[in-house]
């Protein structure tokens, strides 16, 4: 299982600096990041290396002391795990092959043929300290209207 929390790390005035310090007061180390006009009422996307297999319900656990943590200091989180009509798609690259990022982005465009989704944003993670791989996350969802 594959999963992704997503904030606005926003309050008055927005601030990821104390975003992120919340998640750090709290022992929480991420190891993937994205987002865009985070500091202007936009989406930080956040992800955790996977120890557990896919199809452990304690995978989420991380997720969930995160969603705690900041939800206690006032943000508002949602934890995206193939809710229906999105979809996060999940694979390792290596860093060093040239067209890698442009195969995940292809494979995550194939899955959305016949949904209507579109590509909403791309999270990009630190290399797995035991294979060097790098976690990619593609999230579609459907068009705004």
């Amino acid at each position: 299982m594959h999963a992704q929390g997503q904030s606005k790390p926003a309050k008055s005035p927005p601030d990821l600096a104390a975003f992120l310090e919340v998640l750090v007061g709290a022992g929480i180390n991420l190891d993937s990041a994205g987002g865009s006009n985070i500091e202007q009422g936009g989406v930080f996307s956040f992800g955790f290396h996977h120890d557990e297999p896919d199809d452990d319900p304690g995978a989420l656990d991380k997720y969930e002391a995160a969603r705690q943590a900041l939800e206690n200091a006032g943000y508002v989180v949602r934890i995206l795990v193939d809710e229906p009509g999105t979809q996060l798609h999940h694979e390792f690259i290596d860093g060093v092959q040239v067209g890698a990022l442009h195969d995940v982005v292809k494979n995550a465009v194939g899955k959305n043929v016949g949904t209507g989704r579109v590509i909403k944003d791309i999270t990009i993670g630190t290399p797995d300290p035991n294979t060097g791989l790098i976690p990619i996350q593609v999230y579609s969802e459907d068009p705004l209207t």
